[in-house]
């Protein structure tokens, strides 16, 4: 006797990828100075600062706008772990900490669209 077997992968349809970005968000949201997300740290018990962008498709930009429309950051995502998530550690591309406010952010995902949203850190 001779058994074959066949093994079919995941097949990536560009129609449903897309209506996955309609499930991009921030957590938590509004970021309210600490939130339960964030770890403490043993010495001198801060926290690290972050928000989160779930959903995320397996590799996407994360382009991050103040609401006067000034890009703060931009963060690579690669990755198929972890829930399609992406921490931002609320520092801009120059290194300091961002100011409280709403936020606007783009997500770009190669040969899949855009999802386009804001967010609000507040003191």
């Amino acid at each position: 006797a001779t058994f074959r077997y066949v093994i079919e992968g995941g097949v990536w349809e560009k129609e449903e990828a897309k209506k996955d970005l309609r499930e991009i968000f921030v957590v938590p949201d509004p970021y309210v100075v600490t939130n339960s997300f964030e770890t403490i740290y043993e010495l001198g018990g801060t926290t690290q600062r972050r928000v989160d962008f779930v959903n995320l498709p397996p590799k996407c930009t994360i382009h991050i706008f103040t609401a006067s429309g000034k890009k703060v950051r931009t963060l690579e995502h690669e990755s198929t772990v972890d829930y399609g998530r992406k921490s931002w550690d609320l520092t801009s591309d120059d290194g300091p900490e961002v100011a409280f406010g709403i936020y606007f952010f783009v997500v770009d995902a190669p040969d899949i669209g855009s999802k386009r949203g804001k967010f609000a850190l507040i003191k």
